[in-house]
């Protein structure tokens, strides 16, 4: 799975080309797993969430898998 996250947060890292405009962005990624973090689908949504904002307090343009 780290392959997949790599390639992820590095597409971001990239500037998107809208017509005229570069739009330049960064990618947070949490990530959390079902049944491992949670038992249902709103849960593991929320602990995913959770651990994004961890990241983006931590400066951005990573990801994380929730412990």
């Amino acid at each position: 799975m780290t392959a997949l996250q790599n390639r992820m947060v590095e597409a971001f890292s990239r500037p998107f080309q809208i017509g005229p405009h570069s739009i330049e962005a960064t990618g947070s990624i949490g990530i959390s797993l079902y049944p491992d973090h949670c038992s249902d689908e709103e849960t593991l949504i929320a602990k995913a969430d959770e651990t994004m904002y961890e990241i983006k307090k931590r400066g951005k343009n990573s990801y994380k898998l929730k412990e």
